[in-house]
Parts: C-alpha cells; sequence; structure tokens
C-alpha cells in the first residue's frame, strides 16, 4: 500500500485513505476494516496510532491472538517499524512498546485465553486495535471496550480488522453492509450506524433517535434524580481488496494470480470478500435448490417435525441448543413443500434474540412441552406432530411427550433418530439429495420475518456433519431430515373425481321400471 506517513499521516489514495480519514476525524467509536486478502488492512491499523503520537496522554494497545502472530514477520510490529521511526518513535522490545517523543506510547500484545482479558481490567486506553478480531471472542472484545477511556485529547476508539468468515460472530455486524449473495455493497462501505452494548451483545440502528424511542432505557441514565441522556456509539465496516490496493499488486504481481488460482470458496472469500462462501465439500445445502413457492397443492400430507431441547442460556452454557421444528407436505406427485406457520409467539427472548427470530427457543422442559403444544394448535388437527423417537435413558421421555399430543388429540409419530457415527449426516443427505434434484418446495413467505427465514437458510448451509457446536446449530437440519424421511414412507393419493353421468343407466332404467 502506497502511504507517506511523515508528511500526510495517511494512505494516498483509495479506500485506505478513505478509512484513515474516518478515524483521523473521529467519526466513529468502532470499526470493522477490511474483507479481502491484500487489501492493506493491516498497513491502516498499524498507522492509525500516528495520528495521535503528538498528545503525550495518547495510550494504544494492538492485539492479537497470539504473541508470534503480532511479533512475528509481517506481523503488526514489523509493521510499524516500517513507520514509527519516521516520527522519532523508539521500541522498547521487553515491554512491546513503542514510545514517541510527546510521550505517546503503542503497545503491542497478545490474549490467547479468555481469562487473559482479566488482565487489562481498570485500564485505560486511547485506541484499541485487533487484528484478525474474529479470532477473538465476542467476550473478549466487548470486555476490552469497556475500557476504552484515557486522558488524551480524543474520543477512545476501537477497530478490528478481519477477512470474511461464515461462521464469525461478526457476521452480524457487518450484514447490514453486504447484499443477498454475502458481497460488500458499495454504496453501504463507510456508512455510520449507531450501536449500544444490551445484556452482552451489540444492538445496532440506522438512526441516533431510534433508540430514545425504542430502547430508552439504553440510552438514559437516572443520576441523582437527573435523567442524562447518554448518546449511542458510532460504527462502520470499511471492506477493501487487493484491486484497492493497486502498490501491493505492483509489488506482488504473481499475488493476484495465486488468488484467481485459489478453489472457488477461497477465491470468494479471499479475492472478492464474500462472507456466506463455503468449501463446496461442506456444502451439503444451498437455498438456490429450492424451488421457490406461494400454496401448497390440495390432497397434500402435512406434519410438523421437531427437535428438542431443554436449557436456557446460562453463565455456564450461554449457546445451548434450540428447540426447532419445522412444517412440511408431501403433495400427490411426490414433491415436498417446506413452511414455517410459526405460532409467533414462540421465540426467544429479546436478551437472547436480537433478530426477532420465531419458531426456535431455548427454555426448560415443562414450558418446552407446554410451547410445542401450542404450535400444534396453531397448525390444526390435520397437521401430524413428529417427535425424535430415542431410545435408552430417552424413551421415557419420549413415551410421555407421545401420550401428551394423543391425548390433546393430535396425530403423533416418532422419528428415529439413531446414535450411530455419521448418521446425523446420511439422515440429512437424503433431504439435501432431494433438493438438489428439484424435488423441494419453501414458501418463503410463510416465515414471520426475513430474519427468521435467513436463519433456516443458514444453518442448513452451515451444516458439515458434525455435531453442533456454539456458533453452528443443527436444529433446523434435524427438523428437516425427519420431516423428509417421515413423509417418505407416507404414500399420498389423488382422489379421482367421479364424473356425473347424465345418460339414463340400466339401473336407473330398472328403478323408474319398477316404480312404474
Amino acid at each position: 500500500m502506497a502511504y507517506n506517513v511523515h508528511t500526510d499521516v495517511r494512505p494516498q489514495e483509495g479506500k485506505q485513505r478513505f478509512a484513515f480519514d474516518i478515524f483521523k476525524e473521529q467519526k466513529v467509536n468502532f470499526a470493522l476494516i477490511g474483507g479481502a486478502r491484500m487489501g492493506g488492512k493491516s498497513e491502516v491499523l498499524t498507522m492509525l496510532p500516528l495520528i495521535f503520537n503528538h498528545d503525550k496522554y495518547y495510550r494504544g494497545i494492538f492485539f492479537r491472538r497470539q504473541y508470534a502472530e503480532i511479533m512475528g514477520s509481517n506481523g503488526l510490529w514489523q509493521k510499524a517499524e516500517a513507520m514509527y521511526p519516521l516520527y522519532n518513535a523508539k521500541p522498547n522490545i521487553s515491554q512491546k512498546k513503542w514510545k514517541f517523543p510527546s510521550g505517546a506510547q503503542q503497545e503491542f500484545s497478545h490474549m490467547y485465553t479468555e481469562s487473559d482479558k482479566e488482565s487489562h481490567r481498570g485500564r485505560g486506553y486511547s485506541f484499541i486495535g485487533f487484528d484478525e478480531i474474529d479470532q477473538f471472542s465476542k467476550e473478549q472484545v466487548s470486555f476490552l471496550m469497556t475500557c476504552l477511556r484515557s486522558e488524551a485529547a480524543m474520543d477512545s476508539y476501537c477497530v478490528g480488522s478481519l477477512n470474511p468468515n461464515a461462521d464469525s460472530w461478526c457476521l452480524p455486524l457487518v450484514e447490514w453492509y453486504l447484499d443477498e449473495l454475502g458481497n460488500p455493497r458499495e454504496d453501504r462501505c463507510g456508512a455510520i450506524r449507531y450501536f449500544v452494548m444490551k445484556d452482552g451483545d451489540f444492538l445496532f440502528a440506522d438512526e441516533e433517535d431510534w433508540f430514545k424511542e425504542n430502547e430508552p432505557e439504553t440510552v438514559y441514565i437516572e443520576v441523582n434524580g437527573e435523567t442524562l441522556y447518554v448518546p449511542p456509539k458510532r460504527f462502520t465496516y470499511i471492506f477493501f481488496n487487493i484491486f484497492d490496493n493497486p502498490a501491493a499488486i505492483k509489488d506482488n504481481p504473481q499475488y493476484l494470480s495465486e488468488l484467481k488460482n485459489l478453489p472457488d470458496h477461497e477465491q470468494q472469500t479471499q479475492l472478492w470478500g464474500n462472507w456466506y462462501a463455503r468449501p463446496s465439500g461442506t456444502n451439503y445445502f444451498q437455498r438456490t435448490w429450492l424451488h421457490k413457492a406461494t400454496k401448497i397443492p390440495d390432497g397434500s400430507q402435512t406434519l410438523r417435525s421437531w427437535d428438542k431441547a431443554y436449557s436456557e442460556p446460562s453463565e455456564k452454557n450461554s449457546y445451548p441448543d434450540f428447540t426447532a421444528s419445522i412444517k412440511m407436505d408431501k403433495c400427490p406427485n411426490g414433491e415436498y413443500y417446506i413452511s414455517g406457520d410459526f405460532n409467533p409467539q414462540l421465540k426467544d427472548p429479546e436478551k437472547y434474540n436480537k433478530d426477532n427470530v420465531v419458531g426456535r427457543f431455548r427454555v426448560r422442559a415443562g414450558q418446552r412441552n407446554q410451547w410445542m403444544l401450542n404450535q400444534a394448535d396453531y397448525d390444526g388437527e390435520d397437521c401430524t406432530v413428529i417427535i425424535p423417537q430415542e431410545s435408552g435413558a430417552g424413551l421415557g421421555e419420549y413415551e410421555e411427550m407421545l401420550k401428551m399430543f394423543t391425548t390433546a388429540g393430535f396425530r403423533c409419530k416418532g422419528a428415529k433418530t439413531g446414535n450411530a457415527k455419521g448418521g446425523k449426516m446420511k439422515r440429512f443427505s437424503a433431504f439435501a439429495s432431494a433438493c438438489q434434484n428439484g424435488l423441494v418446495h419453501i414458501l418463503e413467505d410463510s416465515f414471520e420475518n426475513e430474519a427468521t427465514l435467513n436463519a433456516f437458510y443458514k444453518e442448513l448451509e452451515a451444516f458439515t456433519g458434525e455435531r453442533s457446536t456454539a456458533t453452528i446449530k443443527d436444529d433446523w437440519v434435524d427438523c428437516c431430515s425427519d420431516a423428509f424421511l417421515a413423509l417418505q414412507k407416507t404414500q399420498v393419493f389423488t382422489v379421482p373425481n367421479i364424473p356425473r353421468i347424465n345418460a339414463p343407466t340400466r339401473l336407473y332404467n330398472m328403478r323408474t321400471s319398477t316404480r312404474r
């Protein structure tokens, strides 16, 4: 990346200069930068402390997950060695700091374990930079952001560099800046949004006043009987790729060729900055395989399949599995129709559900069973309920749930889940194969909102055959597998239309002759 640090303290051109100027003018409190390989994000990040090199109270810190990553070859420390001496800054290798003549200091550190964040409790920073921010946990980042305070003549802020990753906790932060395929939208690059931290999560809005009207408790505070307004913070995402960094292409002409020859999903992420791309070997499902439908053919057989869980989010387990369901029909010609048709009341509370995703929830068994019955009432008696038919310790619960639904007047059947290794993938592959072969339709309008539909699609696309984790779930995956396999065994017959006979028949003649 071309830059002239000593005379201008910023890149000479392009999006990198655009990004640098946003920080120089103190327009945001938190930002994410990058989006593809060789875009110049690390150079911009390293350069930012130079804006404040004249302020003796400036205290900045850089983080990388491991020590070797920040101090090693092509790391931020090496990049600083090419810039900071131009401002007569002196390095202190033992303390991992650069000190400027004014007294301003920039520290370089790492934070490998979750508990490492505690060593920064009580400290104050003018600037925090995370290189590859998505390698840190959301909890580490949000905790460090509470340390953004200093005596420097600036508004303290945080910047994180990153590359696209469909499984990253950062995806919800940047999704507003992407199109429906996961590519960055040029018209939103650098646009400023507003956010607050609520219950340990990021809550965004396009306008500052939205919080006053919809989340007043997040921006107003009572102090000694007086109501004070605490404005939300400002956020932006600025993305650039190698084409925004012509100096990199000039210095490394072969690197562009290497990026173009990467496997498709890596080319999409590392060259073009696509956030939704995945390795083809793990893409067992693609939303584009489903035909869009507006109604279900007459004479179809309907069921709703469930995947059960029984835990609420807690400090011990922040991301438990969901209880989830999906509705599926099989029509007389042997094709399948997916629909949501969820009871809109059945969802996680807003505390854990910022996007208002409906149709899955995390509650304890007693409330879960009642909500499952509520959904059955919502669907009606014509919809068969499918529940996991577990063995061993789970057999008793299965029998109780079977009795619960049948007593309430609903048809209920079990779906054999099995615990054999690879069984989950085997069950899902039958459904995925039908999707790929054009046998499955979806009624997108039957999902409560776009967030619910996208959450459904993303879970199926993220499935790799492995069991669920904190970030990758398989609850709707299992629902689709069980629903499809149950319907596959169901024969659906078309009731023939009996023609109306107008001509007299032999029987008619016999009856009329008898009457005579």
